[in-house]
Protein backbone atom coordinates (compact mmCIF):
# COMPACT_ATOMS: atom_id res chain seq x y z
CA UNK A 1 0.00 0.00 0.00
CA UNK A 2 1.43 3.18 -0.85
CA UNK A 3 0.78 6.06 1.90
CA UNK A 4 1.94 9.52 2.53
CA UNK A 5 5.39 10.16 3.53
CA UNK A 6 5.11 12.09 6.43
CA UNK A 7 8.30 11.83 7.79
CA UNK A 8 12.68 10.87 6.79
CA UNK A 9 13.29 7.03 7.42
CA UNK A 10 16.37 5.01 6.48
CA UNK A 11 16.69 4.01 3.12
CA UNK A 12 16.61 0.02 4.20
CA UNK A 13 14.65 -2.88 2.47
CA UNK A 14 14.00 -3.76 6.73
CA UNK A 15 12.74 -0.54 7.69
CA UNK A 16 10.17 -1.77 10.30
CA UNK A 17 6.26 0.06 9.76
CA UNK A 18 4.12 0.71 12.07
CA UNK A 19 0.51 -1.81 12.40
CA UNK A 20 -0.89 0.95 13.58
CA UNK A 21 -0.59 3.06 11.30
CA UNK A 22 -1.58 0.51 8.67
CA UNK A 23 -4.82 -0.11 10.31
CA UNK A 24 -6.06 3.45 10.41
CA UNK A 25 -4.78 3.35 6.65
CA UNK A 26 -7.62 0.70 5.52
CA UNK A 27 -10.59 1.82 7.71
CA UNK A 28 -13.67 1.77 5.48
CA UNK A 29 -11.51 -0.69 3.02
CA UNK A 30 -13.25 -4.30 1.61
CA UNK A 31 -13.78 -6.15 5.08
CA UNK A 32 -11.71 -9.36 3.31
CA UNK A 33 -8.52 -6.52 2.88
CA UNK A 34 -8.94 -5.45 6.45
CA UNK A 35 -9.23 -8.62 8.17
CA UNK A 36 -5.87 -10.14 6.39
CA UNK A 37 -4.28 -6.77 7.26
CA UNK A 38 -5.05 -7.40 11.22
CA UNK A 39 -3.65 -10.77 10.62
CA UNK A 40 -0.16 -9.42 10.01
CA UNK A 41 2.16 -9.81 12.72
CA UNK A 42 4.82 -7.19 11.18
CA UNK A 43 5.23 -4.50 8.26
CA UNK A 44 7.93 -2.88 6.26
CA UNK A 45 8.04 0.61 5.75
CA UNK A 46 9.82 0.60 2.20
CA UNK A 47 11.13 4.14 1.30
CA UNK A 48 11.08 4.66 -2.41
CA UNK A 49 13.95 6.92 -3.50
CA UNK A 50 14.32 8.71 -6.89
CA UNK A 51 17.60 9.14 -8.06
CA UNK A 52 18.85 11.95 -10.29
CA UNK A 53 19.63 10.29 -14.08
CA UNK A 54 23.77 9.40 -13.87
CA UNK A 55 25.60 11.19 -16.41
CA UNK A 56 27.52 7.91 -17.92
CA UNK A 57 27.07 4.39 -17.09
CA UNK A 58 30.25 3.39 -18.13
CA UNK A 59 33.66 3.79 -16.99
CA UNK A 60 37.00 6.13 -18.32
CA UNK A 61 38.44 2.83 -19.56
CA UNK A 62 35.03 1.90 -21.50
CA UNK A 63 36.02 -1.63 -19.32
CA UNK A 64 32.93 -1.29 -16.85
CA UNK A 65 29.63 -0.41 -17.22
CA UNK A 66 26.61 -0.66 -15.24
CA UNK A 67 23.14 -2.11 -16.19
CA UNK A 68 19.68 -2.33 -14.86
CA UNK A 69 19.13 -0.76 -11.50
CA UNK A 70 22.42 0.46 -10.82
CA UNK A 71 22.52 2.43 -14.10
CA UNK A 72 18.88 3.82 -13.99
CA UNK A 73 16.83 3.11 -11.35
CA UNK A 74 12.86 3.04 -11.74
CA UNK A 75 10.40 4.38 -9.55
CA UNK A 76 7.76 1.03 -9.00
CA UNK A 77 5.19 3.80 -10.98
CA UNK A 78 7.01 3.26 -14.08
CA UNK A 79 6.76 -0.44 -14.31
CA UNK A 80 9.64 -0.99 -16.27
CA UNK A 81 12.45 -1.57 -13.63
CA UNK A 82 12.90 -5.74 -14.72
CA UNK A 83 12.53 -4.92 -18.41
CA UNK A 84 15.06 -2.69 -19.12
CA UNK A 85 17.04 -4.36 -17.69
CA UNK A 86 16.78 -6.93 -19.48
CA UNK A 87 17.02 -4.81 -22.42
CA UNK A 88 20.35 -4.10 -20.96
CA UNK A 89 21.70 -7.36 -21.24
CA UNK A 90 20.01 -8.34 -24.36
CA UNK A 91 22.06 -4.97 -26.07
CA UNK A 92 24.79 -5.23 -24.38
CA UNK A 93 25.93 -8.67 -25.63
CA UNK A 94 25.07 -7.87 -28.82
CA UNK A 95 27.23 -4.69 -28.67
CA UNK A 96 30.32 -7.19 -27.22
CA UNK A 97 29.55 -9.94 -29.56
CA UNK A 98 29.86 -6.96 -32.55
CA UNK A 99 32.58 -5.08 -31.66
CA UNK A 100 34.63 -8.09 -30.60
CA UNK A 101 36.90 -9.04 -27.45
CA UNK A 102 39.23 -6.22 -27.86
CA UNK A 103 36.98 -3.83 -28.56
CA UNK A 104 35.01 -3.63 -25.15
CA UNK A 105 35.21 -0.21 -24.41
CA UNK A 106 33.68 0.52 -28.26
CA UNK A 107 30.93 -1.77 -26.81
CA UNK A 108 29.95 -0.63 -23.52
CA UNK A 109 29.71 3.34 -25.44
CA UNK A 110 28.01 1.40 -27.78
CA UNK A 111 25.45 0.41 -25.35
CA UNK A 112 25.17 3.25 -24.05
CA UNK A 113 24.41 5.37 -26.66
CA UNK A 114 21.90 2.59 -27.71
CA UNK A 115 20.30 3.20 -23.90
CA UNK A 116 19.84 5.95 -22.45
CA UNK A 117 17.74 7.68 -24.12
CA UNK A 118 14.88 4.98 -24.19
CA UNK A 119 15.81 4.32 -20.49
CA UNK A 120 15.36 8.28 -19.39
CA UNK A 121 11.86 8.18 -21.36
CA UNK A 122 10.61 5.02 -19.45
CA UNK A 123 12.00 6.74 -15.78
CA UNK A 124 10.10 9.62 -17.03
CA UNK A 125 6.97 8.01 -17.77
CA UNK A 126 7.27 6.70 -13.77
CA UNK A 127 7.99 10.43 -12.76
CA UNK A 128 4.75 11.49 -14.85
CA UNK A 129 2.90 8.54 -13.49
CA UNK A 130 3.81 9.32 -9.75
CA UNK A 131 2.72 12.53 -9.53
CA UNK A 132 -0.58 12.19 -11.35
CA UNK A 133 -1.55 9.41 -8.47
CA UNK A 134 -0.45 11.43 -5.83
CA UNK A 135 -2.39 14.39 -7.24
CA UNK A 136 -5.38 12.07 -7.92
CA UNK A 137 -5.04 11.05 -4.40
CA UNK A 138 -5.31 14.65 -3.48
CA UNK A 139 -8.14 15.48 -5.05
CA UNK A 140 -9.80 12.45 -3.63
CA UNK A 141 -8.75 13.22 -0.20
CA UNK A 142 -10.79 16.79 -0.28
CA UNK A 143 -13.85 14.41 -1.87
CA UNK A 144 -13.71 15.43 -4.97
CA UNK A 145 -14.58 13.34 -7.47
CA UNK A 146 -11.23 12.29 -9.73
CA UNK A 147 -10.83 13.17 -13.15
CA UNK A 148 -9.42 9.80 -14.71
CA UNK A 149 -7.56 11.92 -17.58
CA UNK A 150 -5.29 13.13 -14.79
CA UNK A 151 -4.01 9.35 -13.71
CA UNK A 152 -3.61 8.16 -17.54
CA UNK A 153 -0.13 7.36 -18.76
CA UNK A 154 1.19 9.55 -21.56
CA UNK A 155 0.44 7.77 -24.84
CA UNK A 156 3.01 9.26 -26.60
CA UNK A 157 6.22 8.35 -24.45
CA UNK A 158 4.60 4.68 -24.27
CA UNK A 159 4.27 4.25 -27.94
CA UNK A 160 7.68 6.32 -28.50
CA UNK A 161 9.37 3.96 -25.93
CA UNK A 162 7.36 0.82 -27.85
CA UNK A 163 8.21 2.09 -31.42
CA UNK A 164 11.92 2.01 -30.13
CA UNK A 165 11.83 -1.68 -28.53
CA UNK A 166 10.68 -2.74 -32.20
CA UNK A 167 12.88 -0.99 -34.16
CA UNK A 168 15.98 -2.61 -31.40
CA UNK A 169 14.30 -6.11 -32.05
CA UNK A 170 13.93 -5.46 -35.63
CA UNK A 171 17.71 -4.82 -36.26
CA UNK A 172 19.20 -7.16 -33.98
Amino acid sequence: MTHKDDGDIGESWQQPGNLEDVHKLVQGWSPDIVAAVHKMKDCLDWKICYRDPLPTWVSRSGLICLTGDSAHPHLPTSAQGASQATEDGAVLAICLTLAGKGNVPLATRTYEKLRYDRVRNAQKTGEDLRDRWHNALKTVNKGEEVDPASILMKVSVLLKCYLTAERVAISS
